[in-house]
């Protein structure tokens, strides 16, 4: 028996894993891709030169060889002519008088590894020993070092595919022959003399002289045949199976197999049954796994069951193979290729076409459909399993780009739809149209899997293509036959392409001009009408769609509620009290149940608190639920915003940024308005079923003034996840948006057009990234982030993360409607849209921000980071351990900030904020170091390590710390990094800002200390300039340092004092030094460099570096 083949073999040559017929000739097949006929080139083998052919042994060598005279046909002494070659520098007349094999001016030339001969140590022409090239795959070799690419194994460099113990592309035997494996030992196949150890192929099989010499030789099964030769015949003797041809030695020692029109074996029949393939009907058995149909009855083989997924279910351990199937009772029994093991099996081929794709037209039964293999072209698919009247089914398109071998390119099923009856529906190629798009009718996305990948999407899960899945370009089109994955599959080259796209064969992303197409069928069991085998209820549970209430159930998974309770399907919405409930429909796994109903778990009441054994008030928001119950998760819940109506269901999700979000706007295939509306059904789901244009407006007193908002939407509104999903925090928007219930009254955001008073670009969260941006940092577009293009626009209501969303498709973070297009991402034909709302946290902040301009002071800061307001709060500020505590009674708003300065301080100040309420105490307290530098034996300063306490104003100025790689400035004087304006560009233009010095104590100098520094600059001569300033009292006075010509290289312009134009060339350095005029004995001295730039032209501006300052 060949290696990889099954002992139990259904119909025909081909195995149960669906490989190709072993064919007539013993070993191994030749693999993918070779021919026949024409041996395949193979380089050079160890000590052969690839120009000529390899020397041929002459006999003994003449005597005058080595008498150390020259005479006889010699060119030198004992060399050259019929001895052997002459050494390097010795005389020669041709090539072959040289040990080098070269000659050249009668002269032999030393071996060399680019003179187009294998000599010296190499191991293949030019390659391998003491040459740098390694040989290529064929070539010969002594180690791995000698091969560019492998390994050496038997003197030849090999690919590593050559070890893998099968039979790859270009190989003619399991890892041996062809042009990058080593060559086959005896028995093996072969296409040339190159692919044999002994250098003969005959008959298409490696051959020694005894397995051609007529006589039995030694190790031989029966003469010339078995061992170490080919396989023997039908009816010669063997030992084992290994000697046969048919790879079966039966128990008397003779070589037998299932096509010697015998019955011998363990056969039921000639040919056919026990290890050969199955018989058919009317052929004796003696049990059913005899029998092609599975059946034996009374001896003798029943006819076939009526499809592959019959003859499945009647005997689950089938392999995949030809079966005979009778889909019409009164009709012919007829062999087809049945799939027992892709996506469950059962499948039933009924189209195969070689070399051509198919048509969508119907055909009658063809022999290629009982094999992987098919041997014709043929257009159309065999409409025989209309017979079984189902309407809807599985259907399946598969294809190879490789007719021979190999698995499939492309493999998808689509599941219970009505396409195989429509494709069968003509015998006209474009009669029908099988799938949604130009003209076609039927069932649109189906459930689909793709069987490479395992990837499967949900019913009603669209493609990528607007113009959807489609058969044809139109119905009277033949040049279209296609179908795809996930995209239209039309004038695509996708990964998952199948069939003909006008005119144009596709299998895949490959080349498929040779290749092979398979349509399969399986009927769709959920959908029959019968209690199937596996199935819970008609058409349900199982594998099926989950039953409906009140229907039988094994299982939880059996019920579309996932709940069996009893054996019977029951729910949350059954109107009775039934399964965990503690009331009707509420509470254990349903919705928690409203204030008042009993309950034995917080977990059975909306508001997640059991008190007496009845449920507590219901909260107002899901951020309530949450703070209740941090093990909530997300789903419906009941919550009431307004005490006086009555509790509503929304959605709540407990998990995305920290969970707590109330559902205020829900729709399906429509985007949204920024308007007011009144609650709806859909925003108790993530699936909503209609589209809706406002944005409930239930959660305004809840929210509050300031609150955190999240738009979301996926492409597919059956789609788990979401495609984009943006937080914003402490933000009026949802206020503002449900301000009224009319489109394009609000604006929700600053922008063209728009008058609120929202912060310009709030802190936001990139939920599908994790990115995250600090408040202000702004977006990419100039026009910021804007709701309409003007209040009165109601064609716009959109927003993104990092641009401003208006007139952009090219983000993957835009939402909404833009110039009344659908936005989700980069593409959203279809689609769902929503948007969430959660109320603030009471939460005071506070931080120290020590003074980038004054010596010893900070500012702190308080922030109402929460929802509400807090009317009174302490205030605790200490510096260096000396505490003094503030009771602010005059309250504060929530995203107000309360501001209180600390001067003449040093060392550490520390503020602590206590509020009653305050419900974050991470951000209660901050702390910030005040340091003044005292002189001391001097300072110094290179900022490799970091800013150093150098600081620079304001936010937005040019000046930047790091490494510069400018053009003028490409790098530090010292080290790597440095202080520039802009390290990689231009300064602004219109510009004053500047670079701060730490704090310095200079009160015990005698003199000035003297300021020097590292620095470099190029500007606009005319306009813009910089300079060095001084503050001897903290920053609180600032005076301009020196005057051109004071110092050293200081102010090249004497007219103003300060440094314009260009210092010299470019990454030239330069040292400047100043007196600190009037600082000695000042305890509070500052610097600064300032730049300062007309509203025009820009260059790379100034560079400062290596800073000292000496007593």
């Amino acid at each position: 028996m060949a290696c990889g083949d099954d002992d139990r073999r259904p119909i025909g040559g081909e195995d149960a894993g669906g490989g190709v017929d072993s064919g007539p000739r013993p070993g191994v097949d030749a693999g993918p891709g070779t021919d026949a006929t024409t041996p395949p080139p193979r380089d050079a083998g160890p000590g052969e030169d690839a120009m000529t052919p390899p020397p041929v042994d002459a006999g003994p060598m003449p005597e005058f060889c080595d008498d150390g005279v020259r005479n006889g046909d010699e060119v030198g002494v004992d060399c050259g002519g019929s001895c052997p070659g002459c050494p390097d520098d010795g005389p020669c007349r041709l090539n072959g008088d040289c040990l080098s094999g070269v000659c050249i001016g009668g002269i032999c030339q030393a071996a060399s590894c680019e003179d187009g001969l294998q000599n010296g140590d190499e191991t293949g022409r030019d390659c391998g020993g003491s040459c740098e090239v390694g040989c290529p795959l064929g070539s010969g070799c002594v180690d791995d070092d000698d091969c560019a690419g492998g390994v050496c194994a038997d003197d030849f460099c090999q690919a590593a595919n050559c070890f893998n113990m099968r039979q790859d592309a270009g190989e003619t035997d399991v890892d041996c022959g062809g042009t990058t494996c080593g060559p086959c030992p005896a028995g093996s196949a072969c296409l040339s003399d190159a692919d044999c150890i002994d250098g003969s192929c005959t008959d298409g099989f490696c051959l020694t002289p005894e397995c051609m010499n007529g006589a039995l030789d030694p190790g031989e099964a029966d003469v010339d045949c078995g061992g170490e030769c080919v396989g023997c015949d039908d009816g010669t003797s063997c030992t084992v199976d290994s000697d046969c041809f048919s790879d079966r030695c039966d128990d008397t020692g003779v070589c037998s197999s299932c096509s010697d029109g015998e019955r011998n074996g363990d056969e039921a029949d000639v040919d056919c049954g026990g290890d050969c393939r199955g018989c058919p009907s009317g052929t004796a058995c003696t049990d059913d796994s005899d029998c092609a149909s599975r059946s034996c009855e009374g001896g003798t083989c029943a006819p076939g069951a009526t499809s592959c997924l019959a003859l499945l279910q009647a005997e689950p351990t089938l392999p995949s193979g030809v079966y005979e199937i009778q889909p019409d009772p009164a009709g012919p029994v007829r062999e087809v290729w049945c799939d027992m093991d892709t996506d469950g099996g059962g499948w039933t081929l009924v189209a195969a076409s070689s070399g051509t794709t198919l048509n969508d037209q119907a055909s009658d039964w063809y022999a290629d459909l009982a094999t992987l293999s098919p041997a014709m072209a043929n257009a159309g698919v065999w409409g025989g399993m209309n017979a079984l009247g189902l309407g809807i089914s599985d259907i399946r398109f598969a294809c190879k780009r490789d007719p021979v071998s190999g698995p499939m390119d492309v493999d998808l099923s689509f599941y219970a739809n009505d396409w195989y009856e429509a494709i069968t529906e003509s015998t006209t190629d474009a009669g029908t149209c099988f799938a949604p798009g130009s003209g076609s009718t039927t069932t649109p996305f189906p459930e689909r899997q793709n069987n490479l990948t395992s990837e499967r999407l949900v019913e009603g899960d669209t493609w990528d293509d607007t113009a959807g899945f489609e058969g044809e370009d139109s119905c009277g089109d033949t040049g279209d036959f296609t179908v795809d994955f996930d995209a239209g599959g039309m004038d695509r080259t996708d990964p998952t392409d199948w069939g003909e796209d006008d005119s144009g064969a596709l299998c895949g992303t490959g080349s498929a001009s040779s290749g092979v197409w398979f349509v399969f069928f399986r009927e769709a069991l959920c959908a029959n009408g019968e209690l199937d085998p596996g199935e819970a209820d008609v058409d349900c549970g199982g594998a099926c769609a989950g039953c409906v209430d009140g229907t039988f159930c094994a299982d939880d998974g059996d019920c579309a509620s996932d709940r069996c309770d009893d054996g019977v399907c029951t729910s949350c919405e059954d109107g009775a009290l039934n399964g965990d409930e503690v009331g009707i429909d509420c509470g254990g796994s349903c919705v928690g149940c409203p204030e008042g109903t009993a309950c034995t778990a917080g977990a059975d009441c909306a508001s997640r608190e059991c008190d007496g054994g009845f449920c507590t008030n219901v909260p107002a928001s899901c951020r309530e639920l949450l703070a209740a119950d941090a093990s909530a998760a997300s789903g419906l819940y009941l919550i009431q915003p307004d005490p006086a109506a009555a509790p509503i269901e929304v959605w709540c999700d407990m998990e995305t940024d920290g969970g707590g979000w109330t559902l205020v706007a829900s729709t399906n295939g429509t985007t949204l308005n920024d308007q007011a509306s009144v609650y709806y059904a859909d925003l108790a789901t993530l699936s909503p079923a209609e589209g809706h244009e406002g944005i409930w407006d239930g959660m305004r007193d809840v929210a509050g003034a300031v609150h955190d908002v999240r738009f979301s939407c996926k492409t597919a509104p059956a789609a788990r996840d979401m495609t984009v999903d943006l937080s914003f925090y402490r933000v009026d928007w949802y206020r503002a948006i449900t301000g009224s219930t009319s489109d394009a009254d609000n604006c929700f955001h600053p922008g063209s057009g728009t008058s609120d008073a929202n912060p310009n670009d709030p802190e936001r969260r990139n939920n599908v990234t994790g990115e995250r941006l600090a408040a202000d940092g702004g977006w990419d577009d100039s026009a910021g982030l804007e709701g309409e293009d003007s209040c009165s626009d109601s064609g716009d209501f959109t927003l993104d993360f990092d641009a401003g969303g208006m007139d952009r498709t090219d983000s993957e973070t835009d939402w909404g409607e833009d110039d009344s297009s659908a936005l989700c991402g980069s593409s959203a034909s279809d689609g769902a849209w929503f948007v969430w709302v959660r109320e603030r946290v009471p939460d005071l902040s506070v931080r120290v921000l020590p003074s980038t301009t004054e010596c010893g002071a900070a500012t702190v800061e308080v922030t109402n980071l929460g929802g509400g307001r807090f009317a009174t709060f302490d205030l605790t500020i200490s510096v260096d351990g000396s505490s003094s505590t503030e009771v602010v009674s005059s309250g504060i708003d929530s995203g107000e900030t309360l501001t209180r300065a600390v001067t003449g301080a040093t060392g550490t100040i520390t503020a602590t904020v206590s509020a009653v309420g305050d419900e974050v105490p991470t951000n209660d307290e901050a702390s910030a170091m005040v340091t003044v530098i005292p002189l001391g034996a001097g300072y110094a300063e290179d900022f490799e390590a970091g800013p150093a306490d150098w600081s620079a104003a304001p936010a937005d100025g040019s000046w930047e710390h790091g490494a510069p790689a400018g053009v003028f400035i490409p790098g530090a004087a010292t080290g790597t990094r440095a202080w520039v304006t802009r390290l990689d560009g231009d300064y602004q233009s219109g510009e004053v800002s500047y670079l701060y010095s730490p704090c310095f104590d200079f009160g015990g100098a005698a003199s000035d200390p003297v300021l020097s520094f590292q620095h470099i600059y190029r500007t606009e001569a005319c306009c813009d300039q910089g300079w060095v300033e001084i503050s001897t009292d903290g920053g609180a006075t600032w005076s301009k340092l020196g005057a051109s010509g004071s110092g050293t290289n200081w102010y090249n312009d004497a007219a103003n004092d300060w440094w314009d134009g260009s210092s010299g060339g470019s990454g030239l350095w330069r040292e400047a030094s100043h007196p600190l005029t009037g600082s000695a004995g000042a305890s509070a001295v500052r610097l600064r460099f300032v730049l300062e730039s007309d509203g025009s032209i820009t260059d790379e501006g100034f560079g400062v570096d290596g800073v000292t300052i000496a007593p």
